[in-house]
């Protein structure tokens, strides 16, 4: 991972947590998911265990990679609630 996403998920759960930010040791990213359920407005979830003053796990950072699909073709998706995210997630998935 990134040193300033590092920082930055660093900063923001010393604030969730109402601790400086000098006293959390370790963060290890365990999951990375995608909220499309608003097509302009995609969140990145991360859920990342917190060590405050003691050392965290020596395993590596969960590893998970976003295709590039700025230059795939357009697909059209007809359809509405959650089936509609789902078909979207895994065309996603597979570059479309």
């Amino acid at each position: 991972m990134e040193e300033s996403v590092r920082r930055y998920l660093k900063k923001k759960a010393a604030k969730y947590l109402g601790v400086p930010s000098q006293e959390i040791s370790t963060i290890k990213v365990l999951r990375k998911s995608l909220d499309a359920r608003k097509i302009y407005h995609i969140l990145q979830i991360i859920r990342f265990p917190v060590y405050i003053n003691e050392p965290g796990p020596k395993t590596n950072d969960y590893n998970f990679d976003y295709k590039d699909v700025s230059k795939a073709k357009e697909i059209h998706i007809i359809g509405f609630g959650s089936s509609r995210h789902v078909c979207r997630l895994a065309l996603y998935r597979i570059g479309l």
